[in-house]
């Protein structure tokens, strides 16, 4: 099973030409010691756009990940997906973003606000997030 790692990137390649690219970019970040995981990702709305099918998103990020002999976790992204469309994503992904954008102003029953709120009581201590600090100069 892929892991994803306490970094990822999503590689938005909406016409599946610069795979390599993105990730070469990655793995130059990773020289400076930042482990990076690739998420390639492409929603519906853009499959329809660009006249392009989910499978064509994997194949890509299998021909950039062996052309650059990259051997770590990487992900394939159902970007935006919801309930209408997932169903052509899920042979051929392995990350899943669900797209909320119904939902947003649209008011939630008592019982989920307050289910909410109990759920997420665990996360109001404090805490803190380390990251990697790195001078991003053209130097």
């Amino acid at each position: 099973m892929a892991e994803l790692g306490r970094f990822s990137f999503g590689t938005g390649d909406r016409f599946g030409k610069e795979g390599k690219a993105q990730l070469n970019a990655i793995l130059k970040i990773q020289e400076d010691g930042i482990q990076v995981t690739p998420v390639w990702n492409k929603s519906n709305r853009e499959h329809e756009t660009v006249n392009t099918k989910p499978k064509s998103v994997l194949e890509e990020a299998k021909n950039a990940t062996k052309a650059l002999n990259f051997t770590k976790d990487y992900f394939v992204d159902a970007d935006h997906i919801d309930k209408v469309t997932v169903d052509p994503f899920l042979e051929n992904s392995n990350f899943f973003t669900i797209d909320v954008a119904k939902f947003i102003g649209n008011q939630s029953t008592s019982e989920d606000i307050v289910g909410f709120k109990k759920f997420f009581q665990q996360y109001l201590s404090s805490f803190n997030i380390g990251l990697a600090t790195k001078n991003w100069t053209n130097s």
